[in-house]
This record gives C-alpha cells, structure tokens and sequence, in this order.
C-alpha cells in the first residue's frame, strides 16, 4: 500500500478539507484527489462522501483512518528508531533543507562548521520545507536548514527544538541578459511572464507576497511552475520568462552577465537562514557542531 496515500488520507480525514489537506501535504488538489481515489480503488471501499459539501468519510473511512493513522505513525516511529540505532555509534550527523540550500550555501557552510568534529559522515536530504520539517519532527534526521522570511515562525515546540540563525539571503528578480540588458522590466506597461514556485511552496508564497505589497498582480503572467528554484532558474536563463531567485543561486550568473537583477528595493526580500535541531539529538557529534554554531 501506498505509504503517501495514506499520509494523504490522514491530511485529508484530520483538516476536513481537500484543499487544506493538499497544501499540508505540499500537493496540487487535482494530485491529492486522485491519490485518495486510488486509494479507495486499492481498499475496495469509498473513505469520502462526495454527495455532500464540504466532503465528508464514510462511516467505512472513519474506520479505516484509525487503521491508516496507527500504520503511519508505527511506520514513522520505526523509521526514526532504525536511523538512531544505526547511527547513533557511526558519527552520522543528517541534514534536511530545501534544494536550493544544499547546493553552495550548505557546502561552504560545512567547510567551516563541519571540520574537526566527531563526524565520520554528513547526509544531506534535499526537499521542500513542508517535508523537512516533517523529517525533522520524525526523527528521521538530526538537524534541518531553511529560509524563513521576516517574523515568520516555524510551527515547532520551542520545548522540542532549538533554533539558530547562521546567514542571510536575498530574493531578488532577475531577467536574462540580451544585447547587454535585461530582457524584461518590472516597470514595463506589458505583462511580463513569470517562472516561480507553485503557491503553495515556500519560494512561491514569498513571491506573491512581493507581487501584492506592489499591488503588481495584474502585471505578471504566471508561464511556468517548478517546485526546484534550480528549474526556475534555468527558465529564466534561456529567456522564458523573469523570476525570483535567491541570491546565493544566481550570484554567479550576475557575476558572469547572464542574468541581470531588474527593480529596485522594494522588489527583493530578505531571507534568513536558520538551523533548528532536535533538543533530544543534543549528544555527541552533534552538540559538539551545535556548540560551534552558536559560538559564531
């Protein structure tokens, strides 16, 4: 069976909303109905009321979602148990961030935090923020990196976990360069196309978020969509469209002229870097890397 089905299900039965359950989960609506629908195919059964509205289970899915929440979390726990085991005498110290940071930024950020310590090996796993938290919350890694932008606060137990700022970043808009000049304008009369994460993605809500402080909604044309910022930036290097990107992605395409930042100020976004850790993980290779960071 379908372990993100039924993690889908969980979503879906708990907040009661297709579309709330599907932004949880960092899936379009359309993906989390239809992995519900397989799921139901696969049981034999129907799970939702679709006759009503908002849907609703079925007596079957009110019986089936205790079944499909002991399987979850028995399958999380386990998972956290075997990484701790295996690793807790290995010097294994795993990471999750978003792509985009373990890329450059997480390499020259190892290079000065990472040597000497009691580590024989780091792990990196590269995924969305909704996903790394959740790895974070299951124990299935030690420690996780992401951007957060102004006041905004991870919905994580201070009691649980430690938070530490270690860099800043800036998204900025950024255009291809053609006959020495940025292809598009933001403050062009013509509607510009737009490449950047879907809305529900972290980059994507920091990019509509700038949209709608300059009242621009009506100015863009959203032409392509990509969860990974590295797709977007590949977009926007061949001239497809203009994007938000983060700086620490797109400085040596500056350096090297082929993309161009467009806008003023009021069109970039300060990003801070954070790292949160489990206060359960403090141990060994780990507090020893923890006690290095907030030392700087």
């Amino acid at each position: 069976m379908n372990l993100r089905w039924l993690k889908d299900f969980v979503a879906l039965a708990e907040l009661g909303s297709f579309s709330r359950a599907a932004d949880s989960r960092a899936i379009t609506q359309p993906a989390m109905s239809r992995h519900i629908k397989a799921l139901e195919d696969q049981l034999g059964f129907r799970l939702i009321d679709r006759s009503v509205f908002p849907a609703t289970l079925t007596v079957e899915g009110k019986q089936f979602h205790s079944l499909a929440l002991s399987l979850v979390t028995e399958y999380e726990h386990g998972v956290a148990e075997i990484h701790k085991q295996s690793e807790s005498d290995s010097g294994v110290i795993r990471f999750a961030m978003q792509h985009v940071l373990a890329s450059d930024f997480f390499s020259l950020w190892w290079q000065k935090h990472g040597q000497g310590k009691v580590v024989k090996r780091v792990a990196v796993e590269a995924n969305n923020l909704h996903d790394c938290v959740q790895k974070l919350e299951n124990g299935e890694v030690h420690l996780m990196m992401c951007y957060q932008s102004g006041d905004e606060v991870l919905d994580l137990d201070p009691a649980h976990y430690v938070c530490k700022q270690i860099g800043q970043d800036t998204m900025v808009p950024v255009s291809a360069i053609k006959n020495g000049k940025p292809a598009y304008a933001l403050s062009s009369s013509k509607i510009v196309p737009l490449a950047c994460s879907g809305a529900s993605d972290f980059m994507g809500k920091v990019v509509d978020h700038l949209i709608a402080e300059n009242d621009a909604a009506a100015q863009f044309e959203r032409v392509y969509e990509d969860s990974f910022s590295e797709g977007v930036r590949s977009q926007v290097i061949a001239g497809t469209a203009l994007g938000w990107l983060p700086m620490v992605l797109v400085q040596r395409d500056i350096d090297e002229a082929r993309l161009g930042i467009v806008g003023g100020s009021e069109w970039r976004q300060t990003l801070n870097i954070s790292l949160y850790v489990r206060r359960d993980q403090l141990n060994g290779g780990i507090l020893e890397l923890w006690e290095a960071v907030k030392a700087v």
